[in-house]
């Protein structure tokens, strides 16, 4: 799969889950979701992707097709920047990501990093930088998440914490790091856009994507529970990380909304690679522009001035939870 190197990923917008004022809800269907576009064809530009919609799957769930495409393009961007800074023998980057975030990068080479071979360097140094990329993108939009819930917007006009974690979002940003990788993996000749293209039908298929009409039906047996009157009820308030996987929401039977055991979904990591341990190879940090970066700040026990992702996000999303639940009731986090 040849690089894409056009900067960073187009703007998505994404949709809640259900029909309503504001919700932007939309339908799509698997089979005509059109050529993968990484950059936006501005006005004059032609383009045939379906963007943005809800798909309601037999495997994963309800995914939103904006935060899948969000999270296959920003893994692959990162990817890009980590593998040259690793072939730089970088020890500190900084990236930019959505939302007036920053992410500051800090690789720890492992002693024997010296030691390995030119051709067996640039085979780990291709997958490390996925695995960060994959890392890094399910960063940004867990962030993307959590910031919304505190107020922030990406635009003045719509508010963002009736989107916070839905239960279509986590697990839709799940299947776009799986598709990135397969894509990733794909034959050199086709571009980023083919062979996300080709990736993604690939796994719509594999999880058992369904017709808009199945999807509006399997909304709609939800309809009280997990969602009413343009309002989701219920929210999947976690994020996987403190046990590597995440386990999707699964309606059994549509038509009286009965819900199923489901299996999870792993979450990349840097284990085990070539024989090595790269767990700790990056550390990551964020600081943050917007106005609710205070706020967010103050959930953590002593002053600082960066977020770690690693050790503060299950604080912040218990906090979050604490405030859902206030606001929801006691099972606003459970199917």
């Amino acid at each position: 799969m040849s690089s894409c190197s056009q900067g960073q990923p187009r703007t998505r917008i994404g949709c809640l889950p259900c029909p309503g004022m504001f919700t932007l809800f939309d339908l799509a269907a698997p089979e005509e979701l059109g050529i993968h576009q990484f950059q936006d064809p501005g006005l004059l530009g032609e383009s045939t992707e379906k963007s943005r919609g809800i798909i309601y799957t037999q495997k994963a769930g309800f995914l939103d097709l904006a935060h899948v495409r969000l999270a296959i393009d920003w893994s692959h961007y990162f990817q890009e920047q980590v593998q040259q800074a690793m072939l730089n023998f970088d020890t500190h980057i900084t990236l930019s990501g959505m939302d007036a975030t920053r992410y500051h990068l800090k690789f720890n080479y492992p002693a024997q990093w010296r030691a390995v071979t030119p051709i067996q360097k640039a085979a780990l140094i291709n997958e490390l930088s996925l695995r960060t990329g994959q890392r890094l993108a399910y960063t940004v939009l867990t962030w993307h998440e959590i910031i919304t819930w505190f107020g922030y917007r990406s635009t003045v006009v719509i508010p963002e914490g009736p989107s916070a974690f839905t239960y279509d979002d986590m697990i839709s940003h799940v299947i776009g790091l799986r598709v990135a990788e397969t894509a990733a993996r794909l034959p050199s000749h086709l571009t980023w856009d083919q062979a996300v293209t080709k990736a993604l039908d690939e796994e719509l298929r594999y999880l058992g994507a369904q017709s808009p009409e199945e999807t509006m039906t399997a909304i709609e047996s939800v309809e009280g529970v997990w969602w009413h009157d343009g309002a989701v009820l219920r929210r999947q308030i976690e994020t996987g990380l403190d046990v590597g996987s995440l386990r999707p929401w699964l309606i059994e039977d549509a038509g009286r909304g009965q819900i199923t055991a489901s299996t999870t979904l792993a979450i990349p990591s840097m284990d085990q690679i070539g024989g090595m341990d790269f767990g700790d190879l990056v550390e990551i940090e964020l600081e943050s522009d917007i106005t609710e970066y205070d706020d967010i700040l103050s959930v953590l026990p002593t002053k600082m001035t960066r977020v770690k992702p690693d050790r503060d996000f299950v604080m912040i999303v218990d906090k979050i939870r604490d405030e859902m639940i206030d606001s929801f009731g006691a099972d606003v986090g459970h199917p």
